[in-house]
């Protein structure tokens, strides 16, 4: 087995142990605690690693294990959120109105939260000056940018930190994301099952989120090869940005009978070509389902499809920059663990019944 090298000048984390004993934090974190959930076997196998590399416990992460929430003074924020939209994605007192979940989501764990809403990267390092001058050492990056971040002259060492956005493959943070891949094979799964065999996908390309695209396109072509065997037909439309001029000559060459769209706004593209789902054509959208279109003059439909379920990605985004803090690891990571939370199906009114 490859033994890492460690630093004589670097404090070893349970990152650190993790990676060696080939496991997740999580594991690690059990089998210190002596956690019935850990395997008696697999806990050996941590302790023995850990004692190895001379792991030491941070004493503030025995208490905090202890307790559960982090001991700041009253009135301190535990954790802080620091939120850069798109431009024009701004809700009530700056922030995007998704988010306003955050200092919920923290609160139902038993922490005080910070929000602060940036509008360029050069406010980044005096946020987050302010929120660390508050005592808060747990953070939570939603930035929307392509731009590396990270290599602004910032002590990123004083926090523990969880990123929530879609990332690039460089970025050193873990990060707390929807589960794309698994998500379309679900949305392909569930056309099927409702009995649908030409299923269109419309793919766009969103500048930042190219790689996303990418991940959806994977899934397809999988899901394609492994699992349909000719019992049913795909048809990717992949350029540009939505609608794009030829999704109206797409629709009658290929004839879908139903389609999956990221956005949602391909109803409006649909419903130009006469064609009025369910009756004509089942729609699906992978973002945002559950908003009410109009169809016909006072004819509304619920789309169908799948919403992120950002409240779980906040609660877990808290949970894991805690776990770190609990067991000091901080600022940039050489290796990144990435956690996906799968999307929440909503069940509307553009699809036809399930078979059976």
């Amino acid at each position: 087995m490859r033994t890492r090298v460690q630093r004589a000048d670097r404090v070893l984390t349970i990152l650190d142990v993790a990676r060696e004993a080939k496991v997740s934090i999580a594991t690690v974190s059990r089998a210190l605690s002596v956690d019935p959930a850990c395997a008696s076997r697999t806990r050996e196998r941590v302790l023995e690693v850990a004692k190895r590399m001379g792991y030491r416990r941070n004493p503030a992460g025995a208490i905090l294990a202890s307790t559960g929430k982090a001991q700041h003074g009253a009135g301190t924020p535990a954790v802080a959120l620091i939120a850069m939209p798109a431009p024009g994605r701004q809700g009530s007192d700056n922030l995007p109105a998704e988010l306003l979940l955050f200092p919920e989501a923290a609160r139902s764990l038993g922490y005080a939260a910070e929000t602060v809403c940036i509008r360029s990267l050069s406010e980044l390092g005096p946020a987050l000056d302010r929120v660390y001058a508050r005592g808060c050492s747990c953070l939570v990056l939603w930035l929307i940018t392509r731009e590396p971040y990270w290599r602004q002259p910032i002590d990123w060492r004083r926090f523990s930190i969880v990123s929530i956005t879609l990332e690039r493959e460089d970025t050193p943070f873990h990060n707390v994301r929807r589960r794309r891949f698994g998500d379309m094979v679900r949305a392909l799964e569930e056309l099927r099952g409702r009995g649908y065999r030409r299923i269109g996908v419309t793919l766009l390309r969103h500048g930042y989120e190219e790689a996303t695209d990418l991940e959806w396109l994977g899934a397809v072509r999988s899901f394609q090869y492994l699992r349909l065997r000719g019992s049913a037909r795909i048809f990717v439309l992949s350029r540009g940005e939505f609608p794009p001029p030829e999704f109206p000559d797409w629709l009658r060459q290929h004839r879908p009978d139903a389609v999956i769209s990221f956005n949602p706004a391909a109803w409006g593209s649909i419903s130009d070509t006469g064609l009025r789902p369910p009756r004509d054509i089942g729609f699906l959208t992978l973002h945002h389902a559950g908003i009410e279109v109009a169809q016909e003059p006072g004819e509304h439909r619920i789309v169908s499809g799948f919403a992120e379920d950002l409240r779980a990605t906040l609660t877990v985004a808290v949970r894991h920059a805690e776990q770190l803090f609990r067991h000091s690891v901080f600022g940039i990571q050489e290796r990144r663990e990435v956690l996906e939370i799968p999307a929440t199906w909503i069940e509307g009114s553009t699809l036809s019944p399930r078979d059976g």
